[in-house]
C-alpha cells in the first residue's frame, strides 16, 4: 500500500467542498510535512517532506508527476512555502526543517533552513537556491528532539514560526518566531534570533495576513489577531534631563540619562503618557544647540532601553535610564549551537558566505541592518572558514570576523555602518580654530608588534602560503593586514576635549590645531567618543579618543 495526497476544491469560499481527489502518490514513507502556495496566475506548487523533499505542480490546470528532490546530506521533515512575485516573475520561498548529516566534525545537527525554488524571479526557473541555516541544535540518535512544523507568511517582514520540540529531561514543545529584516530580500538571509512564545503546541501554529491591516495566528486551541502599526508613539524627555553620559568605543556603546523625578512623574513607565517608555524601546539621542535659527538638532545615535533605576538622596529623586547600542545588543546575543561556514567539508547544497555576508547575518540576529560607507576589496569576496561557537557572545564573534579584514563597524542611526579606514582619507572636520579646543593630550609610542606571520592557501591554486615579515610594510592580497593597521593607528594616540560636535561619528578623520602642543592641522582619527551633558554644571562637551590616520 502507498500513501497518497488528496485535494478538495471549493467554488463558494469554503461553504461546500468536492469529494477527495487522489492527486499524488507519496510512496511507502508518509509525509511528515506539507505546504502549498499559489502563483498569481492560478498555478500551484505543493511541497512535502518525507526524508526527501518532493514538489508537485499544477500548471495551466494540469497536474505534473512530482519529481523527488534529493539532497545527499540532508533529511527533510518539515516544509513551509509562499510564492513571492517580483515585477515580472517570482519564486517559491521555503523554510525547511530536518537533519544535516554531513557536518564538519562528523556530527549531525537538527536544522532549520531557508531556501528557494526558482520560477524566473531572483532564482532561475526550475533551479534551487542553496540552503541557508536559520537555527540549529545538536542531534543524537535515539534522542527525541527536533524542529518541526515551520510556517511562513508575507507581510512587510517575513515572519517564520516553527516548533522546537524535545522529550529530553524537561519536555517542551514551543513555537518560536523569527522574521527577516524590513526592506530586505528573503535570499539575503537576514533573520533575527528566534524567540519562544509562552504557549505550548505540538502541531505548530499558522500565520496569515490581510494586506498590511491584520495578521492572524491560529493553533488547534486558539486564534490571535494583531493589527500591524505603521506609526509609533513617542514621548519627549528633554525638559527633565539632568545629565547625559554617552560612551562609544571600539566594541562598546551605551548611554545613561538621568531625569528629575521630584513629582514622581516617572513612577509608572509604560503606562498612560509614558506608554512608549518600556524596556527595549528605541531611544533617540539628538544633541543640538540654540542658534539664531532657533533650536537645531542632529538625528543623533539610536539606543535601546535596557532598564531603569530610581534614586533618592539629599531630598531629591531621580529616574535613571540605561540604554545600549548595537555593540551592546550583540554582547547580549549568544548562538545556541555551533555553526560552521565555508569549511572544507561544507555540503554542496549549503551556501557560501563572504565576510560581509557573515557580518550582515550576525548583526541581523539582533534586528539591525548594515549600510556601507566604504569597504575593502576583500570584504565582499573573501569566504573565511569560520566557526561560530555555542554560547559565545555575538560581540566576540563579530570581533573575530572583523580581525580578518581591514574594515571597521560602528552603530548609529539605528543600523550598523561599515567603513574601510584608509590612511589617505581626507579630514571631515577641524578643531582648534572656529571650533574651540578645551584640552588635548597627544601620545606617541612604539608599535606593539614588529613581526607577523601568515599561514594559509592560495585561493586559486590551493598551494600553501607561509609569509613572514619584519618591519612596517607587509601586504596580503594587496592590502595591509588588520594587525599592522591597528598597531599603526594605536601607536599615535591621545584625546581632546571640545564643545559638543553634533555630527561627530566614530572613525572620522579630523584636523587638530593646538599651538601649545606644536600641532598645526595635524590629522587624527576618532576611535571613540564620550558625550557629557550636565546643565547644572554648565558642561556640554565631547571627549574624543584619537589614533593615527
Amino acid at each position: 500500500a502507498q500513501d497518497a495526497i488528496f485535494r478538495f476544491t471549493s467554488t463558494d469560499y469554503g461553504q461546500s467542498w468536492s469529494d477527495p481527489i487522489n492527486t499524488f502518490a507519496v510512496g511507502a514513507v508518509a509525509p511528515s510535512g506539507m505546504s502549498a502556495a499559489f502563483k498569481p496566475n492560478g498555478d500551484i506548487a505543493v511541497f512535502w517532506a518525507n526524508g526527501n523533499l518532493i514538489m508537485g505542480r499544477r500548471i495551466s490546470g494540469t497536474w505534473e508527476n512530482p519529481p523527488t528532490i534529493s539532497w545527499s546530506t540532508c533529511d527533510f521533515y518539515g516544509v513551509a512555502t509562499i510564492y513571492h512575485p517580483y515585477s515580472t516573475a517570482g519564486d517559491w520561498l521555503l523554510i525547511l526543517s530536518g537533519i544535516n548529516r554531513d557536518s564538519e566534525d562528523s556530527r549531525d545537527f537538527f536544522m532549520l533552513w531557508s531556501c528557494a525554488r526558482g520560477d524566473g524571479g531572483a532564482v532561475p526557473a526550475d533551479t534551487w537556491a542553496t540552503l541557508k541555516p536559520i537555527a540549529s541544535m545538536s542531534y543524537e540518535s535515539g534522542v527525541n528532539q527536533r524542529y518541526q512544523h515551520p510556517n511562513l507568511s508575507r507581510p512587510d517582514a517575513l515572519p517564520c514560526f516553527f516548533i522546537s520540540f524535545s522529550e529530553v529531561t524537561a519536555a517542551y514543545s514551543y513555537p518560536f518566531l523569527s522574521h527577516s529584516l524590513l526592506n530586505t530580500d528573503f535570499l539575503d538571509f537576514l533573520w533575527v534570533e528566534p524567540e519562544a512564545m509562552d504557549y505550548s503546541s505540538q502541531y505548530g501554529v499558522a500565520i496569515c495576513h490581510h494586506g498590511s491591516t491584520c495578521i492572524w495566528l491560529s493553533a488547534p486551541d486558539g486564534v490571535w489577531r494583531a493589527a500591524p502599526s505603521t506609526t509609533y508613539d513617542e514621548v519627549d524627555l528633554s525638559e527633565d534631563v539632568l545629565r547625559i553620559g554617552e560612551t562609544v568605543y571600539r566594541y562598546s556603546d551605551r548611554v545613561v540619562i538621568e531625569l528629575r523625578n521630584e513629582l514622581l512623574q516617572y513612577q509608572n513607565p509604560g503606562q498612560g503618557d509614558l506608554s512608549p517608555l518600556r524596556q527595549n524601546s528605541e531611544l533617540r539621542l539628538s544633541p543640538g544647540y540654540r542658534t539664531t535659527q532657533g533650536i537645531e538638532v542632529s538625528d543623533g545615535p539610536t539606543y535601546w532601553l535596557r532598564g531603569w533605576e530610581y534614586t533618592s538622596a539629599k531630598g531629591k529623586g531621580t529616574f535613571v535610564l540605561h540604554a545600549r547600542g548595537g555593540w551592546e545588543l550583540l554582547a547580549s546575543w549568544r548562538c545556541r549551537c555551533r555553526w560552521h561556514f565555508n569549511g572544507e567539508k561544507k555540503n554542496s547544497e549549503e551556501a557560501s558566505f563572504t565576510a560581509l555576508a557573515l557580518l550582515r547575518m550576525f548583526v541581523a540576529r539582533v534586528g539591525l541592518g548594515i549600510s556601507i560607507i566604504s569597504q575593502s576589496s576583500i570584504l565582499d569576496s573573501y569566504q573565511p572558514d569560520f566557526t561560530v561557537f555555542a554560547n559565545v557572545r555575538g560581540r566576540n564573534t563579530v570581533e573575530r570576523l572583523l580581525a580578518m579584514v581591514t574594515d571597521v563597524l560602528f552603530f548609529t542611526d539605528g543600523e550598523g555602518k561599515i567603513k574601510n579606514p584608509l590612511s589617505t582619507e581626507a579630514s571631515s572636520y577641524s578643531y582648534g580654530g572656529d571650533h574651540s579646543l578645551f584640552e588635548g593630550r597627544y601620545r606617541s609610542f612604539p608599535w606593539d608588534i614588529n613581526q607577523i606571520q601568515a599561514l594559509g592557501r592560495d585561493p586559486t591554486s590551493g598551494a600553501p602560503i607561509d609569509m613572514e615579515a619584519l618591519g612596517r610594510i607587509f601586504e596580503i592580497t594587496g592590502e595591509e593586514t588588520e594587525d599592522w593597521r591597528e598597531a599603526e593607528v594605536e601607536a599615535l594616540s591621545g584625546e581632546i576635549e571640545v564643545p559638543t560636535n553634533c555630527g561627530q561619528e566614530p572613525y572620522d578623520v579630523i584636523e587638530i590645531t593646538d599651538p601649545r602642543a606644536g600641532l598645526e592641522q595635524d590629522k587624527r582619527r576618532v576611535l571613540g567618543l564620550a558625550l557629557t551633558f550636565h546643565p547644572q554644571r554648565a558642561r556640554y562637551e565631547h571627549r574624543l579618543n584619537l589614533g593615527a590616520v
